[in-house]
């Protein structure tokens, strides 16, 4: 009877290693596994790592701009658990599987942004000392400000789109940083708004990928960086030699074909055949000079005179 184990080891055996199988049994050794080579296909997270970072600054940003009472501010509390966290973490990991570097860097480090800023929200914030919590808050806010600059300058070699949000979101943070940090409303507020252009350029840019997707061409203009290829003039080696022989080789070429084609133009008199019959000479185009045919006459005459002169004589 054929157990579970007996087939796994008929699958994974290498060929040709019944052998080595039977032997390495006796010996009372794990039989070796052929290595099984499996392609992940995997479709592009941008989108959804872009998406679920908008509609989680949006709703944050709204409040933080002062357009909704900040009595119901924990709406975004559970988005930021389970959409701009988890789903943006889970977009992240699909970028490393893609070996985007800058992709999985930044869904991952923004995913665990929202899950350390939910955290701090319900569950450390509120044991903090109220006159203190706002440094603990700005310090937060501050490194990600450092953070989200440097990846700014990253994706300028990705596409303007993207780099604007980035650019936008640095800002943000800024602002949010120095309101907090210093307790200054009015750049709390102002980061607010920042945060919603942020939330719009990134749903734009979700919005384009998709795009880019399903209609299989760039229907909003996202404006792609064009990579530059820099080829390294020192680094070619050219054989002097070689050209040279390659060279020689033209010329002898051009030679034989310019041999060949005297050869194919070389005309035998004799294959050229003449119909007669069928030379037809217009007469009206014989133009005669007669006073040259007379002066030729008289030249014979003159001629015929002499030879007879000279018999007689």
């Amino acid at each position: 009877m054929t157990t579970n184990a007996d087939v796994e080891n008929a699958v994974y055996m290498p060929r040709g290693e019944e052998s080595s199988r039977s032997e390495e049994e006796n010996h009372g050794r794990q039989p070796r596994l052929q290595s099984v080579e499996t392609t992940l296909l995997v479709a592009n997270p941008g989108p959804l790592g872009l998406n679920s970072f908008a509609i989680t600054t949006f709703i944050l940003s709204m409040f933080n701009a002062g357009i909704l009472p900040a009595s119901v501010e924990k709406v975004v509390i559970p988005l930021a658990y389970f959409y701009g966290g988890s789903v943006q973490v889970l977009a992240g990991i699909a970028e490393l599987v893609a070996k985007n570097t800058f992709g999985a860097t930044a869904f991952c480090s923004y995913g665990a942004f929202w899950l350390s800023f939910a955290y701090y929200v319900m569950a450390i914030a509120p044991g903090l000392d109220k006159e203190k919590v706002h440094i603990a808050t700005g310090l937060f806010l501050f490194t990600w400000t450092v953070f989200t600059t440097y990846m700014a300058v990253a994706s300028s070699r990705t596409f303007r789109a993207l780099n604007c949000a980035f650019v936008l979101l640095a800002i943000t943070f800024a602002l949010l940083t120095i309101g907090e940090w210093g307790e200054v409303k009015g750049f709390k507020k102002a980061g607010g708004y920042f945060g919603l252009l942020t939330a719009i350029t990134a749903w734009y840019c979700a919005f384009g990928l998709v795009l880019l997707d399903t209609w299989k061409y760039e229907v909003v203009p996202l404006a792609f960086y064009k990579h530059k290829i820099n080829v390294d003039e020192d680094s070619i080696d050219v054989d002097e030699d070689s050209v040279d022989d390659h060279e020689d080789s033209v010329e002898i070429l051009l030679v034989m074909t310019q041999l060949m084609l005297m050869k194919t133009l070389d005309v035998d008199e004799d294959s050229i055949d003449v119909d007669e019959d069928s030379v037809t000479v217009d007469e009206d185009a014989v133009d005669v000079d007669e006073d040259s045919v007379d002066d030729h006459e008289d030249s014979v005459d003159d001629h015929e005179d002499s030879v007879n002169e000279d018999r007689l004589s």
